[in-house]
């Protein structure tokens, strides 16, 4: 019976044989002629490699597979058949090892049904390809035995190690700012990746659970025409019609430029081409479709209907008020006279100087009219709604429009256009009988992407669906009602059903972020704001992790005092690293307390040669290992392996409606070190989760240098 060891280095030499074949056969290979995504895709395939190893049993016969994340080049390397994670049999990726699966693989002919195959995972190694070596390995040879973290398979092979030193390696730290990189999702989280396209769906789920993930490869998948063709959403006649090839094929909406261009780098290792035209803010993208195309905001002498007023003319409003104001004005102008206005105005248009006979006006004539009249009712609307002051924080002048109210008026026209205009619309190539509907047209996306949707109020998440190409409707959400940060921002899923119809809530609850200690902190966080049982567990095993307590610091008025203190147990994570700086992140309350913590910390850490950099609006240079400073409001989406969350009380007087969700926000933020701090005394408010917060230092978990120079040796 072979050891563990043995099935693990025979293991790893099936991957390093597959690995050093794609370096000799693959890397350097001559581009096939191709469509742009095809070559991007394979551009990314010839930069990164395989990114896996899978054998299964397919039937009676053993199969094997080298995964892609993109760019496949088809055929047999040493020993497996290259396979990108979109394919049908990508699915077993996700599994864990000794887990079945079926899974319907296209029949050889076209018009047949997919033949249902059962298959079972027999080992898997998922990693990065680096030169001719196979790196930061999550491997398992075998159903009976745990994954292993292996740093280097060609470490491994020449005897550089043990079975104790596999067993003991930790899971690698984050070391760069950046969002994870996981081309490969889990069980849970594959079936939502591959979701008919026409299905709005609504990914849910705490820090940490793969909601990005899921989001991007959800993006990659449906973007791909081959691919929806190979699963029957696509008719193979339209693969390389307008609805692929139109340079709208899709959009994905952030609510800050700091998430925005973390996700563009994440989108490009996908093989999808991220820019500013794909990846936008929707406070930015909302101002050019009012100005650019439905001609509501003035520029210059122009005769549109409003003035965006300044931010700080602005009252904050929760959702539930922006909703009402819409319900409102939709309720307001279905009893309005506004057929009777078209027709009126049409009926001035009607004799043709030309011929001087009578033209019959068109629908599509009637439409524009509509549409341009909307915005004008408006304003009547406005004069007579007493709710409009809640918008302003003074008197509003008769042109002035808030951007919620902008939103409100955007959701109306885009929802008139597209009820109108459907079946012309699904064709996606028809001209559509007039030059400002075919302006509108340019808005929409074959498939529509939010990340961090509880940041949108619903009215503007209904905006997104509206963007969306109604061949599919295909809108993807992801968020957690628990990260909400905005006054205006969604409190519940359902407020969505009636404004997105047919719209599906899926969750996802294996949290890859934190380590268990932590994640403790985050579940009793959950239960004490919301009341229930934290719908949350860890995906990992305790031994994945050094047993670290978070610490607090109560009491810290003294800002010299804390400073000292912070720097402290920064030294000390850069010792229990060995000598190497994980991402570290200071969360402050507002922007203003960023500076004072920079000059109190700055001199102090520079003094053992860590640089600090503050962080305004969540702004950040380069990717190179520092101690970052931010305010609480710019850092969601992204990972630490260290955060420090500070004046916690602080933050309870300034946002006690929010301070559950700062606190959650920012805890989740961090994946194995977590230090808070208080002014004064512990807000009690939050006293159950005190117990969970240990004071001190983390100074017992410094390896003395003796004991890691004989690691190294």
């Amino acid at each position: 019976m072979p050891t563990e060891l043995e099935l693990v280095r025979a293991f790893a030499a099936e991957v390093t044989s597959e690995v050093e074949y794609f370096h000799d056969h693959f890397q350097h290979a001559v581009i096939p002629d191709a469509t742009q995504r095809g070559l991007a895709e394979r551009l990314a395939f010839n930069r990164e490699g395989p990114i896996g190893y899978l054998k299964a049993k397919c039937g009676d016969a053993e199969c094997s597979y080298v995964l892609c994340r993109s760019g496949n080049p088809g055929g047999r390397g040493a020993q497996g058949d290259y396979l990108t994670r979109r394919a049908p049999v990508g699915r077993l990726a996700s599994l864990t090892v000794g887990d079945s699966v079926v899974i319907p693989l296209p029949a050889e002919h076209p018009i047949l049904p997919p033949t249902p195959t059962q298959f079972t995972l027999l080992a898997k190694d998922l990693f990065r390809t680096l030169g001719r070596d196979a790196v930061d390995n999550s491997l398992c040879p075998a159903p009976s035995l745990p994954t292993r973290y292996i740093p280097s398979l060609r470490d491994l092979l020449s005897g550089a190690f043990t079975i104790e030193d596999i067993r003991a390696r930790k899971r690698p730290a984050i070391e760069a700012i950046s969002l994870r990189d996981q081309p490969v999702v889990d069980a849970q989280q594959d079936p939502l990746v591959r979701l008919p396209i026409n299905i709005p769906l609504i990914i849910s789920g705490a820090p940490g659970t793969g909601k990005t993930t899921v989001l991007i490869n959800r993006l990659d998948l449906k973007t791909s025409p081959e691919d929806l063709v190979a699963s029957g959403e696509l008719n193979p006649n339209e693969r390389s019609g307008p609805l692929f090839s139109n340079g709208r094929t899709w959009v994905l909406f952030t609510p800050t430029e700091l998430l925005s261009n973390y996700i563009k780098d994440s989108l490009g290792r996908a093989g999808l081409a991220a820019s500013g035209q794909t990846v936008r803010i929707w406070s930015d993208y909302r101002t050019e479709i009012a100005r650019d195309f439905l001609r509501l905001l003035k520029v210059g002498p122009s005769s549109a209907p409003f003035r965006r007023v300044a931010g700080h003319e602005q009252q904050p409003v929760s959702d539930a008020r922006i909703l009402y104001l819409f319900s409102s004005f939709e309720e307001a102008l279905a009893k309005s006279d506004l057929d009777r206005r078209v027709e009126q105005r049409l009926s001035l248009r009607k004799r043709t100087p030309s011929t001087g006979g009578i033209q019959s006006p068109t629908s599509e004539q009637r439409l524009v009219q509509r549409l341009l009249l909307i915005p004008k009712y408006y304003k009547l609307f406005r004069r007579r709604n007493p709710l409009i002051k809640d918008f302003y924080r003074s008197k509003p002048r008769p042109d002035s429009i808030t951007d919620h109210e902008l939103d409100v008026v955007i959701l109306v026209m885009l929802n008139c256009f597209r009820s109108q205009l459907g079946p012309q619309l699904r064709r996606g190539d028809s001209p559509l009988g007039h030059p400002y509907l075919d302006r509108l047209a340019e808005l929409l996306h074959t498939v529509v992407a939010v990340d961090e949707a509880t940041d949108f109020s619903s009215v503007q998440l209904a905006c997104m669906y509206a963007l969306t190409q109604p061949r599919f409707n295909s809108l993807t959400l992801s968020g957690d009602l628990m990260q909400r940060l905005t006054d205006c921002g969604l409190a519940q899923w359902e407020t969505l059903t009636p404004l997105i119809p047919g719209v599906r809530v899926e969750s996802l609850n294996r949290c890859y972020r934190q380590s268990p200690r932590l994640l403790a902190v985050a579940t009793e966080l959950y239960q004490l704001s919301v009341g229930q049982p934290a719908p949350f567990t860890s995906a990992y095993d305790e031994s994945d992790y050094d047993q670290i307590p978070p610490l607090l610091l109560e009491n810290a008025a003294d800002s010299a005092a804390q400073a000292r203190w912070i720097c402290e147990r920064i030294v000390e994570i850069y010792q229990i690293h060995q000598g190497k700086l994980p991402s570290i992140a200071l969360f402050v309350p507002q922007e203003k307390d960023i500076t004072p913590l920079y000059e109190a910390v700055a001199d102090k850490l520079a003094e053992d040669s860590i640089v600090t950099e503050p962080c305004p609006g969540g702004r950040i240079l380069g990717n190179q290992a520092k101690v970052r400073i931010f305010s609480v409001a710019f850092i969601k989406g992204l990972e630490f392996e260290a955060v420090f969350f500070l004046h916690l009380d602080l933050m309870h007087e300034q946002n006690p409606g929010l301070v559950d969700k700062f606190l959650y926000v920012g805890l989740s933020r961090a994946r194995t070190f977590l230090a808070v701090t208080s002014s004064g005394s512990f807000p009690s408010t939050l006293a159950p989760i005190k117990p969970l917060l240990a004071s001190g230092d983390w100074a017992e978990f410094i390896v003395p240098p003796a004991q890691t120079a004989a690691a190294l040796s």
